[in-house]
C-alpha cells in the first residue's frame, strides 16, 4: 500500500515514465500519472487484451524502477473524469504525447494503491467487471447501436416481433435495457416499462430521455443484474407485468442465467410471454465470412458456450446458446411459442468492410433475411435468435 512507501520511494514513482504491469503471464510497459494514492493507465488500442485481464482480476501488480505495488482496478467513465486524467498525461508527457497515442474514447483504469488486497469471490468481481464496462461505454453507446447499420436491423426486428406479442396496452419488463434503444420506443407506444440494467450510468441515460419526451410517470428502473430480477417481485407483485423481454445483451453476459426462469414465471401474468434475443451458437454468415477471409480458427469460436474476452467481438466474456440450450433452461416455466434468425444471410456487426460494400442492396437483402429468418433451418443459424416463450400454467 502506498502509506508503506517512504518519501524517496514516493518520490521516485512521481518521477518515472513508465510502469511495467504484471498480471499473470502478461507483461506490459505502460506510461501512467500518479494522483494521490490513485496511478492512472490509459489502452491506447496496441494490446485490447491486458485492460480487459487486470478488469476482470480486480487486482493488479505494478513494478516502478524496482518498487513493486499492487492495487484494486476500476475502469474509469465520464468525460469530466476522463478529461482530467487526459491533462495529468499532458503535464507530464506532453500535448503531443496525448494526441499522438490517446484520445477521450480511451479506455482509462485507475488503480487504488491505499486499498488493501481482498479476496472477493470470482463471481462478485466478474459482476463488478461487468458494470464498471457498460458504465464505461454508456455515453458513446447510442453511437455504437445507431451508427452500425447491423445492430440497427437487431433492434427492427426485435421491434416488430413486440408488436405481434405485446397486448394492445400493459406493463412491460426490459432485462438490460442499455441506454434505452428499444425501451424508450416502447414506452412511445402507450405502455408502462420497467426497466433493469446493471449499469446505473445507462439507467441515468434511459430516465433522461425519458424525462426530455415527457414520458418519466411511465418508466421505474432499477439496477440488478439480470439473474437478480427476483428482488422485483416485493414492490411489483407477482404476475405484475403482461411481457418480459431482453435483446442482444444481458443474459449472454449472465453466469447465473438458470436462476432467472422461476422469478420470471412469478413476475409474468397469466398467458404471458418472455422475449429474449440471445447471442446464437451456431452463426451460418459468421462461419461464412471467416472462412472467407481465411480466419478458420475463429470459424469455432463461438461454438464453446462460455466465451471469454478476447474471443468474441464483445469486449466482456460471454456465453452462447443454441435455442435448444436456450428453451431448456427455461422449459420447466414456459413453452417454446417461435424462434426467429437475426440476421441470418446478413454479416455480423463486426464485418464492416462487407456490409460498406452491400450498400444500397441492404434494403434487398434485409427483406430476405426476415423472410428466411422464420423458416427451417435458417431461423436457428442467425447470429442471434430471438425465441418467444409463454407462460405454463401449472
Amino acid at each position: 500500500m502506498i502509506q508503506d512507501l517512504g518519501s524517496d520511494e514516493m518520490a521516485k514513482l512521481e518521477r518515472s515514465k513508465y510502469a511495467d504491469l504484471i498480471s499473470g503471464t502478461t507483461r506490459v510497459r505502460l506510461s501512467f500519472v500518479m494522483n494521490g494514492e490513485r496511478i492512472f493507465l490509459i489502452s491506447s488500442g496496441n494490446n485490447p487484451r491486458w485492460p480487459a485481464q487486470i478488469l476482470r482480476n480486480g487486482y493488479v501488480s505494478l513494478n516502478v524502477e524496482g518498487i513493486m505495488i499492487r492495487g484494486k482496478t476500476k475502469l474509469i467513465s465520464g468525460s469530466d473524469v476522463k478529461s482530467g486524467v487526459m491533462s495529468l498525461f499532458a503535464d507530464k508527457y506532453g500535448e503531443d504525447y496525448v494526441k499522438n497515442y490517446y484520445s477521450l474514447a480511451s479506455r482509462i483504469i485507475s488503480i487504488d494503491m491505499g486499498s488493501t488486497m481482498i479476496e472477493s469471490h470470482m463471481q462478485e468481481e466478474y459482476y463488478r467487471w461487468l458494470e464498471e464496462e457498460f458504465d464505461s461505454v454508456s455515453e458513446n453507446y447510442d453511437d455504437h447501436i445507431l451508427g452500425n447499420q447491423v445492430n440497427r436491423i437487431l433492434r427492427e426486428r426485435s421491434l416488430d416481433l413486440f408488436t405481434e406479442y405485446f397486448p394492445s396496452k400493459g406493463n412491460i419488463l426490459e432485462i438490460g435495457c442499455g441506454s434505452g434503444t428499444e425501451t424508450i420506443e416502447i414506452l412511445k407506444r402507450g405502455y408502462s416499462v420497467t426497466a433493469v440494467d446493471i449499469s446505473q450510468n445507462m439507467l441515468d441515460i434511459v430516465k433522461e430521455k425519458a424525462r426530455t419526451l415527457g414520458l418519466m410517470g411511465a418508466l421505474r428502473t432499477y439496477r440488478f443484474r439480470a439473474s437478480e430480477i427476483g428482488k422485483i417481485i416485493r414492490e411489483t407483485g407477482e404476475g405484475s407485468f403482461n411481457v418480459c423481454y431482453s435483446t442482444y445483451g444481458a443474459l449472454n453476459c449472465e453466469p447465473l442465467i438458470r436462476e432467472m426462469s422461476q422469478p420470471l414465471h412469478q413476475l409474468i401474468s397469466r398467458d404471458g410471454y418472455f422475449i429474449a434475443g440471445v447471442y446464437n451458437r451456431f452463426c451460418a454468415s459468421e462461419f461464412l465470412m471467416h472462412s472467407l477471409f481465411l480466419k478458420p480458427s475463429r470459424c469455432l469460436w463461438r461454438m464453446r458456450q462460455f466465451i471469454p474476452e478476447g474471443h468474441s467481438r464483445f469486449c466482456i466474456d460471454v456465453y452462447s446458446y443454441s435455442f435448444r440450450q436456450f428453451y431448456h433452461l427455461f422449459s420447466k416455466n414456459f413453452l417454446m411459442v417461435e424462434v426467429r434468425g437475426v440476421p441470418v444471410i446478413i454479416p455480423p456487426s463486426n464485418f464492416n468492410k462487407p456490409i460498406k460494400l452491400l450498400g444500397n442492396r441492404m434494403a434487398v437483402l434485409d427483406s430476405i433475411d426476415r423472410f428466411i429468418g422464420k423458416r427451417w433451418p435458417f431461423k436457428y443459424l442467425g447470429d442471434h435468435f430471438l425465441m418467444v416463450l409463454r407462460k405454463r400454467m401449472n
